[in-house]
């Protein structure tokens, strides 16, 4: 079809759609003798803008059915021909006042090139420009709005209009803003993003969708395509673009819109009202809905009505409006064994069946609220969709939830369930000094002159735990009661008052500076955890168990403020207390004092006496608590990351056999130690050569697992963040390896001790990543921070030290700097 031919069919078709029954045959007689082809596609259309019956659907009216086919003939035909034509015909070498680089987009109505503009500012620009043939009063009013649209808004989260003029041979064009992104759901697959990150980022495309309705302007064509998605300072940033189908909601519908242009969309996005030829009837909660659709997509990794994509525009809107009703739960997508739930749920670091849980209640209200088949059922705005989403990300009810007062209780705790948990860890941990009190003190009972005072001292640490709890209650100080009160609280009054009493003061020192650690306080955690120890070794009757837990308390903050040297001090200290122990308990406490040695031995290099203290809390595990499968899968891990470095590769996969058939047992990913097995095992398998892809797989999980543990802003989490960059970087992929590693180093900001092992494994894994980049010289100054730390807390000769300086001289191509420099 020529485009000549199809401006004469849609402007017969316009001055005929809106004329009265008696003037549409007249002026129809006088086309057909005038021009018997236009007549007959003219016919063609208005018989399918012929009212249909109201008891049936879009589709179910003979008389429209009988003309489908005509219509969809008619514009499929002028679609594949104008695409054809743009693609052959030539680039011009200007448009208006910029200059034209290449073409890089096409459709129906118009051609996109990208363009640079030379002044005011020297940038390129993506220039749109009608296509000739297609410049209609229609078409050009409909470009025209599109124009007066953008130019309405101003929102970071909105491609800007630059410029508007008319080609030198008359044809209207808009300049904006170019976009290097992606769409939305590809820019998310692609990256593997998180649930929480694509809701956050889902959010911010709402928010700029409620400026555009703000302004009067309504999208109508709504889809991940017209959202792309870039990369800026690290962090995604979604633009809304493409105008083109919009509508004023300040306006008469006829008045920018044709009634032909009223089934204009992409059906698998389309509200249910879009089918009808009512433009009048479509708001704001048309674009609610089709918003709906793209988080649904997001979810779930697919369409929630999907249509044939071979399909020609009718047919798909014949299939799309034949799926009625309530949208489905995007948490029945993911089935446990599927192989297609495996896959796409991996694009969001999940299993399916953790995925699913995530899913079902909030997010399947939210997204059944939003594509509500009614519009008076959906979200009154985008602005309140976005409120329940986030809503959802910090645990309060949402609005599409169920009211009863068990549902906002528990969101009420979930919501507060770091607070919460700190109070509860609160609560705990003093009423385990006094059960350890108790029982560790039974053998002193015995020794001790007056037994009434070990029941004061116990009746004591009660009324500081009952002071602190007070501290905290809200019907006393309100809504903002904080932990870090209540620890304040406790620590003035057990030195104001019990400063003579070394049992009471060791015990309430010691379980709030063990709070302090959790909350990452070093300072107070260790002024609290030191006045306890002090205070025990004051005791009179001297327990050794209770003296190794004081011992145990430092070296766990001493290892997590990167004092290795203080921390091996402790451990050893709290293992030479409980020699000769024979409780089964306490040994098994000591199992557990041997594998965080361990462990620490081999962050500093020392792999010797890291393997036989590993090997040695084994046998303990065994033999003193033999169903923590967990802990034993965790050490049998290390130990084949041991076997491994020492390239004794049969003993090292075997440990990871068995290491991996324990995992499997396990019911509690978000547990900190079935993290760290899963994050063993991924870090093993990158050790191996040829088992990158497995390393990638089994390190998603552990990162999974991680968020589901710690959060999304815990520094614990870059411990999982840069091995799963490393294999990422290893498969090829340093886009992907980049976003991990900006993550890490956004969360080493309240680290302050650089020498600590969260600060030296990110800098380790960029200077890889920059090397990998084929940036070497950039990697000169992360490497040069960690020859630095290295040579501060590493035995001379280590094997980190040495790969640092043989990187760095293979940068410099300097063959010295093999050595230590001066």
């Amino acid at each position: 079809m020529s485009d000549a031919h199809y401006q004469r069919v849609t402007d017969a078709f316009q001055d005929l759609v809106d004329c009265s029954a008696e003037d549409r045959r007249e002026l129809l007689e006088a086309l057909g003798k005038q021009d018997p082809e236009v007549h007959r596609d003219v016919v063609s259309l208005l018989k399918f803008d012929e009212p249909k019956d109201p008891r049936g659907d879009v589709f179910s009216d003979d008389r429209i059915s009988s003309s489908k086919d005509a219509f969809e003939k008619l514009l499929n035909e002028h679609l594949e021909g104008t695409t054809e034509r743009s693609e052959s015909e030539p680039v011009p070498e200007f448009v208006g006042p910029y200059t034209v680089l290449r073409r890089i987009g096409h459709g129906g109505m118009g051609t996109v090139y990208l363009c640079h503009q030379g002044a005011p500012l020297r940038r390129n620009v993506a220039v749109k420009v009608i296509r000739r043939g297609m410049d209609t009063r229609e078409v050009v009013r409909r470009f025209d709005f599109e124009r007066e649209a953008i130019a309405r808004m101003n929102h970071p989260g909105i491609a800007r209009v630059i410029d508007a003029g008319t080609t030198a041979d008359g044809l209207p064009y808009i300049a904006m803003e170019h976009l290097d992104g992606v769409p939305l759901s590809d820019y998310c697959a692609g990256r593997c993003m998180q649930l929480e990150s694509r809701l956050e980022l889902f959010v911010s495309v709402l928010r700029a969708l409620q400026h555009a309705h703000q302004r009067g302007v309504l999208h109508r064509d709504l889809k991940p395509s017209n959202v792309l998605v870039d990369t800026v300072n690290g962090q995604p940033v979604a633009k809304i673009i493409d105008f083109g189908l919009a509508r004023a909601l300040d306006t008469e519908p006829d008045e920018k819109a044709t009634q032909m242009g009223q089934l204009l969309g992409t059906p698998a996005y389309m509200s249910p009202e879009q089918f009808d030829s009512d433009v009048a009837a479509l708001d704001v909660r048309t674009d609610v809905y089709a918003a709906g659709v793209m988080l649904f997509e997001l979810l779930t990794g697919e369409l929630p009505f999907p249509v044939d994509p071979r399909a020609g525009f009718l047919q798909a809107l014949q299939e799309r409006a034949s799926m009625t009703g309530p949208a489905p739960r995007p948490s029945r997508r993911y089935r446990d064994g599927e192989k297609d739930s495996v896959q796409r749920a991996a694009e969001l670091g999940s299993p399916p069946g953790r995925l699913r849980r995530k899913l079902s209640g909030d997010l399947d209200w939210i997204v059944r609220t939003a594509m509500d088949p009614s519009p008076e059922q959906r979200y009154a705005s985008v602005d309140l969709f976005a409120d329940d989403i986030q809503a959802y990300l910090q645990r309060r009810p949402v609005s599409a939830g169920p009211p009863h007062w068990r549902y906002r209780s528990l969101r009420y705790l979930r919501r507060n369930r770091a607070v919460l948990g700190s109070a509860a860890l609160v609560v705990v941990g003093l009423c385990g000094v006094l059960a350890i009190l108790l029982h560790s003190n039974q053998r002193a009972l015995a020794a001790e002159s007056n037994a009434k005072s070990l029941l004061t001292d116990v009746e004591s640490q009660n009324v500081v735990l009952n002071n602190m709890l007070q501290v905290a209650d809200p019907r006393r100080v309100g809504p903002e009661a904080r932990v870090t009160d209540m620890l304040e609280h406790g620590t003035e009054h057990v030195l104001k008052n019990y400063a003579d009493r070394p049992r009471v003061m060791a015990g309430m020192m010691r379980s709030i500076g063990g709070i302090y650690r959790e909350l990452e306080d070093w300072s107070e955690a260790e002024r609290c955890l030191q006045l306890g120890l002090e205070s025990q070794m004051r005791m009179d009757v001297q327990d050794p168990v209770m003296l190794a837990h004081h011992h145990n308390g430092l070296a766990l903050l001493y290892t997590r403020m990167g004092r290795f040297t203080d921390a091996e001090e402790h451990y050893r200290s709290a293992l030479d207390q409980t020699q000769g122990v024979t409780e089964p308990d306490t040994l098994g406490l000591v199992a557990g004092w041997e594998y965080n040695l361990g462990t620490m031995l081999l962050k500093v290099g020392r792999v010797v006496p890291a393997e036989e203290m590993l090997a040695r809390s084994l046998e303990s595990h065994r033999r003193y608590l033999p169903g923590n499968k967990v802990g034993i899968a965790v050490i049998q891990g290390r130990l084949g990351e041991i076997a491994l470095a020492r390239e004794d590769v049969d003993e090292g996969l075997a440990l990871l056999r068995r290491s991996l058939d324990l995992a499997l047992e396990i019911r509690d990913p978000g547990h900190p130690q079935i993290c760290a097995a899963e994050m063993t095992l991924g870090r093993a398998f990158l050790r191996l050569g040829g088992h990158s892809e497995e390393a990638r797989s089994q390190l998603r999980a552990a990162l999974a697992s991680a968020r589901l543990g710690y959060g999304d802003s815990s520094p614990a989490l870059i411990t999982y963040l840069c091995p799963l960059a490393s294999a990422e970087r290893q498969c090829g992929d340093l886009d992907r390896a980049d976003v991990l590693l900006l993550e890490a180093e956004k969360l080493l900001g309240p680290i302050e001790n650089a020498a600590t092992l969260p600060c030296t494994t990110v800098w380790r894994e960029r200077a890889y990543w920059l090397i990998a980049a084929d940036r070497p010289a950039e990697a000169i100054e992360p490497l040069e921070r960690l020859r630095s730390i290295y040579a501060e807390i590493y035995e001379p000769g280590n094997l980190s030290q040495a790969e640092v300086e043989s990187m760095l001289a293979e940068i410099r191509g300097d063959e010295s700097a093999n050595g230590p420099s001066d």
